[in-house]
């Protein structure tokens, strides 16, 4: 589904392995947060990315909740500076 969305929404894309459900068991919470964790602190004063994601990696990474459909901004460091709903 997040493939899907991601295409919908903007067309071109990657798929990038760290943005994958890390959910029962599924891949590895700590290695794909830490990549996300790298990948923010290599994007350029005024750039930005969006990823198309799931929950439980977004947690990971803010310790914030979200709900079903609900974008996060989060800076550099991987804090939660706003949350935007699209549903």
């Amino acid at each position: 589904r997040c493939q899907d969305t991601a295409e919908l929404a903007f067309g071109r894309h990657e798929v990038w392995p760290a943005l994958n459900s890390f959910f029962d068991g599924q891949g590895s919470e700590a290695v794909q947060t830490a990549q996300l964790r790298a990948a923010l602190g290599r994007l350029r004063a005024g750039r930005f990315d969006v990823w198309v994601t799931h929950q439980v990696n977004m947690s990971a990474l803010t310790g914030q909740g979200m709900a079903m459909g609900e974008g996060l901004l989060v800076n550099a460091q991987g804090k939660m500076i706003a949350r935007i709903p699209f549903v």
